[in-house]
């Protein structure tokens, strides 16, 4: 499941975020940046085999630091848009599987930590969420790191940050999307569109 944030107040900013939690009356979203309690953020829910984004209003409720850091916010607003996460909630526990469609690939990577040095690897499986980057060097579970992606053709490497939800001894490291640009974001669309063409 994909989450985009806009604050609405103040310094408006979209950035591809991912939750970590999602019940039908609050959402728990993983940010390296959380905004302030209190503050008034717009969401886009993007649930798996449903086009359409679920745009509830949201009130932050408190900031989370340490293992899982970002936001707890409350749905507000009676748009509707509240009322339908209960039946989308129910619809995805039906039918389980992964939220968004990994592909195989082979795209050069790099991992920045702060304080470390960088470590070159590639990346062997992608999603719209996260991938999974071979490495020699691996970082701690539970860390921010920047990743850099070399796609073909492409001269320049896309950067975005990333949380690393899983650590493989010996083999890499599973990363989640967070704090993603639209440019990121566009790029890797086009990229997946491609391998699902293959």
């Amino acid at each position: 499941m994909v989450t985009r944030t806009a604050s609405n107040q103040h310094n408006d900013q979209v950035v591809e975020v991912n939750l970590t939690a999602l019940y039908s009356d609050a959402i728990h979203v993983r940010s390296v940046r959380p905004p302030e309690p209190g503050r008034v953020v717009g969401l886009q829910l993007y649930f798996p085999n449903f086009k359409e984004a679920v745009a509830p209003l949201s009130i932050v409720a408190e900031r989370t630091y340490g293992a899982n850091p970002g936001f707890w916010a409350e749905f507000a607003g009676n748009d509707g848009a509240k009322d339908r996460i209960p039946a989308l909630l129910a619809l995805h526990r039906e039918r389980p599987n992964r939220s968004c469609r990994r592909f195989h690939t082979h795209l050069q990577a790099t991992i920045r930590q702060r304080g470390q040095p960088q470590s070159d690897g590639h990346v062997t499986n992608i999603s719209q969420t996260g991938a999974f980057v071979r490495l020699e060097s691996l970082p701690p579970k539970r860390v921010v790191v920047e990743l850099d992606l070399a796609y073909p053709d492409d001269e320049t490497p896309f950067a975005v940050l990333a949380f690393v939800v899983h650590v493989a001894p010996q083999r890499g490291i599973g990363v989640q999307f967070i704090g993603a640009a639209d440019e990121f974001r566009a790029r890797l669309d086009r990229y997946l569109a491609q391998l699902e063409q293959i």
